[in-house]
């Protein structure tokens, strides 16, 4: 039974982001199991996949063993996010069971997500993190439900500037963008006063 995943891209056998992958994962499996991982053959493993095209590696992964699953990777055509209130939510690690988002998503259709507010404060999506666009700088949650391996890397090159950012604060904003590990800033943007449905 897997109780966490990591979700890598890989493109024409090129492995992104390893590091950051690699960091969060001991970093859950410290707090999970207090204990570090020990998948000396893991790295290898992905390099051997050396495919052309973009692909999506999901990492399922216990304290003791991991799967790989690779799949060739498509944007999903998002239209919509519906803002939804939900303050008990927690997903602080990468776990495999998602029960929490699917609970808000299962009558969504395939273009619509959610996105969540937590104690009054806008978090992630279910898939990804978030930045918005205020003509001048894009600015990120300072608390968002999962800290994003994209996320830090775009952090890291002063990129993004956390922002407690609530509902109100939406007007500020001309545009959202969803990022993860498969998307970078712009390549899914969505319109806040066309695309985003109040509750």
């Amino acid at each position: 039974m897997f109780q966490l995943f990591e979700s890598v891209k890989i493109e024409n056998g090129h492995v992104f982001a390893w590091d950051l992958h690699w960091n969060r994962m001991q970093h859950s499996a410290r707090i999970l199991w207090q204990d570090e991982l020990r998948f000396p053959s893991l790295h290898a493993d992905l390099l051997q996949f050396n495919a052309k095209g973009l692909f999506k590696c999901k990492i399922k992964y216990s304290q003791k063993n991991y799967s790989l699953e690779i799949h060739p990777y498509q944007k999903r055509k998002l239209k919509h996010l519906h803002i939804v209130e939900d303050n008990e939510i927690d997903y602080r690690l990468k776990f495999y069971n998602r029960t929490c988002f699917e609970k808000h998503t299962k009558t969504l259709s395939s273009h619509a997500d959610i996105l969540i507010v937590k104690d009054n404060l806008l978090t992630d999506t279910s898939y990804s993190n978030i930045v918005l666009w205020n003509g001048t700088e894009w600015h990120t949650p300072k608390w968002p439900l999962l800290c994003g391996t994209r996320r830090e890397a775009l952090l890291q090159k002063h990129l993004l500037v956390e922002k407690d950012i609530t509902l109100r604060d939406l007007k500020f904003y001309t545009k959202i963008s969803l990022i993860n590990a498969m998307l970078d800033i712009g390549e899914l943007e969505l319109d806040i006063k066309q695309q985003i449905i109040l509750p």
